[in-house]
C-alpha cells in the first residue's frame, strides 16, 4: 500500500481551491472577491481599471426589509439599485468582470439586478471580434 499526502490550496477571497500553488496564485490575482484584483477584461479591451472600492461605493448597501408586503425589498432600494447600475456601467466602461466584482463585494444578490455575466462577456467578445476584422 502507498500513502501520499497532497497539498490543497485555497483562495483567500472566495471558496475556490486548487491542487497547484501556481494556479491558485493566478486565480487570487484576478478573483472577483479580491479588493485589489487585476482585471484581465479591462486590459483586453484597452480600458483602464477603476478601483473596486470606488465601484462598491456606487452601490447602495444591501439590506432585507422586514415588511412582508414588498417581499423583503423596499421599492426605494430597487430604484436606487437600478440607478447605481447605470453609474456602475458607465464607470467600468461596461466591463463585465468589474461589474461582477463590485456586485459580489457589495454582497448584492445577482437576482436583484439585470445583469447576465455570461451574456455580457459574449457581447464584449463579439465587439472585440468585429473591431479586429474591420
Amino acid at each position: 500500500m502507498k500513502k501520499k499526502q497532497v497539498w490543497r490550496y485555497y483562495c483567500e477571497f472566495c471558496y475556490k481551491s486548487s491542487g497547484t500553488e501556481k494556479a491558485m496564485k493566478k486565480h487570487e490575482l484576478h478573483c472577483t472577491m479580491n479588493p485589489n484584483r487585476l482585471c484581465r477584461m479591462c486590459k483586453l479591451k484597452g480600458g483602464t481599471q477603476i478601483s473596486i472600492s470606488r465601484l462598491v461605493a456606487l452601490l447602495p448597501k444591501y439590506k432585507v426589509s422586514t415588511n412582508t408586503e414588498d417581499n423583503g425589498l423596499s421599492k426605494n432600494y430597487c430604484k436606487a439599485l437600478e440607478e447605481a447600475m447605470i453609474k456602475l456601467r458607465r464607470e467600468t466602461q461596461n466591463c463585465p468582470a468589474c461589474i461582477l466584482a463590485a456586485l459580489r463585494q457589495a454582497g448584492i444578490p445577482m437576482i436583484l439586478v439585470e445583469f447576465d455575466y455570461k451574456q455580457e462577456v459574449e457581447n464584449l467578445f463579439q465587439k472585440l471580434d468585429q473591431a479586429t476584422y474591420q
